[in-house]
């Protein structure tokens, strides 16, 4: 939705003309009301050269850096007038194609006046995977800065030595009002204190269990605006990023700034969806981000190369040089332990996320720089990650890791050459090893016991429980555990793809065929 300032004025007059009586007078009006419902819109300005009357009077903004070991000064290949817009909470530039070898900085107009330039963020590294359907329609562009309600904007873009010369093609600036629903008086965007879930049992109880996660209704998502449908991989590691505004915002003013970034990354980037599966503010709250389900591997488009095989929670906030609220640092232990632990990746450790033909060998819990060329989380949340991989482990209590069968297929009436299935301990578990078939149900299955000095080390001779040979056809494990110092909640179950006992001539039909006969 996009209206000028004049249409409003001109709206709101004619407004007052014709209905005088239906609007209150100044002593009438309640100034406790809740401001009147508005729907979020945005506006697209166009970035075209320099403008020569701007450069004259434009303040002085820093020279950029060059790119890698290039010499040389940048130069300003677009500078915007100062243009009076409609308000707006949310400032980005775009552009077609991508481009990392520029520089931008903005500055707005709040009813204090004019401020100074700040620089944002350049990055190809926040974007969907190459190649998924989502990247189809994108748009390079920058990261967004929410700032203070505003209504006037100029813009300006550097190209760095080393790089490509000249403006970004198509370059546009990106202004984001949220708008004002419900969500933003709600008791939930008031309340600034997060569940504090180990109260309601034993710390590694407690943190197992999923956490709060407040809704995309709590932030107020308009869905009408959100693209296709979402999209599920896999969950090897987890990702930590900033989204690189002011930390002294309010517990209310939070749905609003998630709308803003919501809005940029779909009307002004061109993504399905906010890019993050997570967001969380620096009160603790964990907030919904992307679509699809809190509980599942939903691909995001956070961490261009791995969103397939991760997930991401943004800090909402700056940590480039301000320290992490304790808050904070517990919140991502609570969410990074329950999705983890679902996945069975274990926090301390490293994880393989594959990308195309390479694979990205980084901490299970990694700083988006580990991916990337980018400061993303910043300094001061990066330095913060080992202490959160240590309080997600603890947070898991007894659990296993990266279980894997050894072999996956062999033929009808001859004993795999390995058959076994391990998995690495933390804790004491008892467990649980069922082999199952999707015609006849369960078919076999073992018990025992296990820790991390004695890891889990199973598996499945391919006999059934009278020491038959099972028939042909497709199988799959399912392992569980229990805590056997009874102080967590059961592991999360994991269920394996495709076991395939393949036929012979002389094998018998499968429990599936035996089924229709």
């Amino acid at each position: 939705m996009k209206t000028s300032r004049a249409l409003a004025r001109l709206l709101a007059t004619a407004l007052i003309v014709a209905t005088p009586a239906a609007l209150p007078s100044a002593a009438q009006a309640d100034p406790d009301a809740d401001p009147d419902p508005r729907p979020g819109s945005e506006q697209s300005l166009p970035v075209r050269g320099v403008d020569a009357a701007a450069a004259a009077q434009a303040p002085t903004a820093p020279r950029a850096r060059a790119m890698g070991s290039s010499a040389g000064r940048s130069s300003t290949v677009a500078l915007t007038p100062q243009q009076d817009t409609d308000p707006f909470r949310l400032v980005g530039v775009t552009w077609s194609g991508q481009r990392s070898d520029v520089a931008v900085w903005a500055r707005t107009r709040t009813d204090d006046g004019w401020s100074g330039w700040t620089e944002l963020p350049v990055s190809d590294e926040h974007a969907p995977d190459p190649g998924a359907g989502e990247a189809a329609a994108q748009r390079g562009g920058t990261d967004p800065m929410i700032v203070e309600e505003s209504d006037a904007v100029q813009v300006r873009i550097d190209d760095l030595p080393g790089g490509t010369s000249g403006e970004p093609q198509d370059a546009e600036v990106e202004l984001v009002d949220p708008g004002v629903v419900s969500a933003d008086s709600s008791s939930t965007a008031q309340d600034a204190s997060p569940t504090d879930v180990a109260a309601a049992g034993s710390r590694s109880s407690a943190l197992r269990a999923e956490p709060e996660v407040l809704s995309r209704a709590s932030w107020g998502a308009d869905e009408s605006i959100r693209r296709g449908s979402p999209s599920y991989g896999d969950i090897k590691g987890g990702f930590v990023h900033h989204t690189v505004n002011s930390n002294s915002y309010s517990a209310a003013e939070v749905p609003a700034m998630i709308r803003s970034i919501y809005r940029y990354h779909v009307q002004g980037r061109g993504w399905n969806d906010i890019g993050y599966n997570f967001i969380v503010d620096r009160f603790g709250r964990v907030w919904e981000g992307r679509a699809g389900g809190v509980d599942r591997p939903v691909v995001g488009a956070h961490t261009a190369g791995y969103n397939s095989n991760s997930f991401a929670m943004s800090a909402l906030g700056d940590h480039t040089s301000t320290a992490v609220p304790s808050a904070v640092r517990s919140a991502y232990a609570r969410l990074y332990a329950w999705k983890l632990g679902r996945h069975h990746a274990d926090p301390r450790r490293y994880a393989w996320i594959p990308s195309g033909s390479s694979t990205l060998v980084t901490p299970t819990i990694s700083g988006h720089r580990d991916a990337g060329q980018t400061a993303c989380p910043g300094q001061r949340l990066y330095d913060r990650l080992p202490s959160i991989r240590q309080a997600t482990g603890d947070a898991q209590g007894a659990m296993f890791y990266n279980p894997k069968a050894s072999e996956t297929s062999w033929r009808y009436g001859t004993a795999a050459s390995n058959t076994g299935l391990t998995a690495r301990v933390q804790g004491r578990v008892e467990y649980r090893l069922e082999i199952r078939n999707s015609c006849e149900g369960l078919v076999r299955y073992r018990r025992g016991f296990a820790s991390a000095s004695s890891p889990i080390d199973t598996g499945w001779s391919g006999r059934l429980a009278d020491g038959s040979w099972a028939p042909p056809g497709y199988y799959y494990y399912t392992l569980t555990a229990i805590d056997r110092d009874g102080r967590a909640e059961p592991v999360p179950t994991w269920t394996s793809g495709r076991i395939w006992i393949r036929s012979t001539t002389s094998s018998p039909p499968s429990f599936c065929q035996q089924a229709r006969s």
